[in-house]
């Protein structure tokens, strides 16, 4: 797993990253491929007069209909 921070004008911003080493297993490579998408889903919901827990309710739901989990 790779881990990288940034500070910018007193604002911190992190991502991570993992990657599959060797022949990952079907079930997987669909958790992996849904995990990536999760983002997507709040950049969609990022629309003018929405709130941040709009946002976040997006990739919530996202993630319990795709048997995925997040953290609150």
């Amino acid at each position: 797993m790779k881990y990288y921070t940034e500070n910018f004008r007193g604002g911190v911003a992190d991502s991570c990253w993992a990657y599959a080493v060797g022949q990952a297993s079907e079930r997987s490579a669909t958790t992996d491929g849904r995990h990536k998408r999760m983002p997507y889903r709040g950049t969609e919901a990022a629309l003018v007069g929405n709130r941040i827990g709009d946002i976040g309710a997006a990739i919530q739901e996202y993630a319990e209909k795709s048997w995925l989990w997040c953290c609150s």
